[in-house]
């Protein structure tokens, strides 16, 4: 036998051999196809509403969802912190503006009373209370010129309920004082 002859019989029994080899892969594949298509006949018969889990796309969306508005909340409550402290620091710089004894109470009692009716706008804050919309300085001037708010005002010079508040007079050198003066004004300086 020649190289052409040996080369011709190997083609023609590789081409029977290659011939066997698909007509057994189209049967395989045929069958396949077949099984295939009753398997999706199967899962398109029977409603979602029937299956025992959901796909794996829903949970996904479902999962994405819940994280978006977790985040949602989670600003929402930032927001309302940072709102809060701005707040807070305007109501303390207008109490440090006056001059009251005991700021932080009187900064815990003032935002009682009033963090609810305190409104910003343009970077400048209000009071509204009653249809009436007062600027935070005049209702803080408000607030301490009533009862509750002179608690935090400093003390006159007043010594006791019943004095009266006196002018300091510049002395007169050519005046002569009397005993009757000298003994009030050195009783009345103990």
């Amino acid at each position: 036998m020649t190289p052409e002859e040996i080369q011709d019989l190997l083609k023609q029994t590789l081409g029977e051999l290659k011939t066997e080899i698909l007509s057994e892969v189209d049967k395989k594949n045929a069958g396949l196809a077949s099984s295939l298509s009753k398997e999706i006949k199967k899962l398109t018969t029977t409603s979602p509403l029937e299956s025992d889990e959901e796909p794996k796309g829903n949970l996904s969306l479902k999962a994405l969802q819940q994280q978006i508005s977790d985040l949602q909340t989670q600003l929402r409550e930032k927001d309302e912190q940072a709102y809060n402290a701005k707040r807070s620091e305007a109501v303390s710089k207008a109490i440090s503006k006056s001059n009251v004894l005991n700021q932080s109470t009187l900064h815990k009692l003032y935002m009682m009373e009033n963090s609810s009716q305190l409104k910003e706008e343009n970077g400048n804050w209000f009071v509204e209370r009653n249809g009436q919309v007062l600027s935070l300085e005049e209702s803080l001037k408000n607030y301490l010129n009533s009862d509750d708010g002179k608690l935090f005002l400093p003390p006159s010079g007043v010594n006791g309920s019943s004095s009266q508040e006196t002018k300091v007079t510049a002395a007169n050198p050519n005046t002569k004082v009397s005993a009757a003066d000298a003994l009030f004004d050195s009783i009345s300086n103990l």
